[in-house]
């Protein structure tokens, strides 16, 4: 029996709809993809440890995501059970009619989101034929997915069609999506120190956004990013903060004679 390697997460009537449906579809496409979807289980599965080796074995996770099961706490856990292995990757499948990336909030928010459009699925097939270690002629691959894509279209039109009436998202403040793009870039920035400098300062990022974003941001957006900086660092570091920050500025945000102290502290701490 082959291996898994692609787990394919819902949770809802439709997701679990269109999670069948890509269980066959993708190998239809990529004859070497194992895809995992929880409703073809073996009879006489163990559900729990069932899904558990699957999202051992599986490096890729698809999740089919509709306005009304972004907070699904499966969803939730097999998205972290995957993008904690080593090689896993997860990217979700953005299913309800309208549905933007910049609806997704939650955990889910820092992933790849795929919207439902010929050319981003193509690119979602393209990564899963590399991961499963399918056909290297990218010609056959293409004219592959052009006999398959009408499928696609067919199962996401049925898929919509029964989608609940009344679910579009609550539209999204400005305040809660600057707070998810400064979460997302501080991950960012302890993930790359991690694996540069780990006994690096952590403030490098902060001390850039509360100079520099002026420089491209509107005044209302730049007095936010600086005042929740701020918050967040005096409730962490206490009344030093900012001159922490002012200390862990890149020379490039600095007056000339900023940078000088700065270099004139280095050269006394060294």
């Amino acid at each position: 029996m082959q291996k898994n390697n692609v787990f394919i997460s819902w949770s809802g009537e439709n997701s679990k709809s269109f999670a069948l449906f890509l269980h066959d579809w993708i190998p239809s496409i990529i004859s070497t993809a194992a895809p995992f979807c929880s409703p073809n289980m073996e009879k006489g599965s163990r559900w729990p440890s069932g899904i558990n080796d699957a999202l051992e074995n599986c490096d890729f996770g698809i999740f089919c995501l509709t306005q009304e099961n972004m907070s699904s706490p499966w969803l939730l856990f097999e998205a972290g059970a995957i993008s904690k292995l080593e090689s896993g990757r997860v990217a979700t499948l953005l299913l309800s009619p309208s549905m933007k990336p910049t609806d997704v909030t939650g955990p889910l928010a820092q992933f790849q989101h795929t919207e439902p459009i010929k050319s981003e699925i193509f690119e979602l097939i393209k990564t899963l034929n590399g991961i499963a270690g399918g056909t290297p002629n990218a010609k056959s691959l293409d004219m592959a997915f052009d006999r398959a894509w009408p499928d696609f279209e067919k199962a996401l039109l049925a898929c919509q069609a029964i989608q609940p009436e009344g679910t579009s998202p609550p539209e999204r403040s400005q305040e809660d999506m600057l707070e998810e793009v400064l979460t997302i870039c501080r991950s960012i920035d302890k993930n790359i120190k991690r694996f540069t400098s780990p006994h690096s300062e952590t403030l490098s990022l902060d001390a850039f956004l509360v100079k520099g974003l002026p420089k491209y941001l509107d005044e209302p957006v730049s007095n936010w990013v600086t005042k929740k900086i701020m918050d967040d660092l005096l409730r962490q570091q206490g009344a030093n903060a900012e001159k922490w920050v002012q200390a862990d500025l890149p020379h490039e945000m600095m007056t000339e004679e900023e940078a000088r102290q700065v270099d004139k502290k280095h050269r006394k701490d060294d």
